[in-house]
């Protein structure tokens, strides 16, 4: 083999174990981002999970207030009702002394 086959050979090895090197490197950063990616996903979820949770809280107390909203103005009818109302029995009372 004459010296410049030699180096050629050299050459060519040494291009290959840069080349080897490189393609081990990406596929180490490639396996390196599915794991980044698969935790990404995995946080998604239990976000989304979260989320739908407290959506369903937040709705749960939406529909508590209404009912409470709805019981107090009820409430606050028949209170009404009583105090103004004919039937009324401070004005029974005022009435019936006047009477007397």
């Amino acid at each position: 083999m004459s010296r410049r086959q030699e180096m050629s050979l050299q050459n060519a090895v040494l291009s290959n174990n840069l080349t080897t090197d490189v393609l081990l490197q990406n596929v180490e950063e490639v396996a390196s981002m599915r794991l980044e990616l698969q935790r990404i996903r995995e946080n998604q979820e239990t976000s989304r999970h979260a989320w739908d949770q407290l959506l369903q809280l937040v709705v749960l107390v939406y529909e508590m207030n209404e009912a409470l909203v709805r019981m107090i103005a009820t409430l606050q009818q028949e209170m009404n009702s009583h105090v103004s109302g004919p039937g009324d029995e401070a004005s029974s009372v005022a009435s019936r002394v006047n009477q007397d």
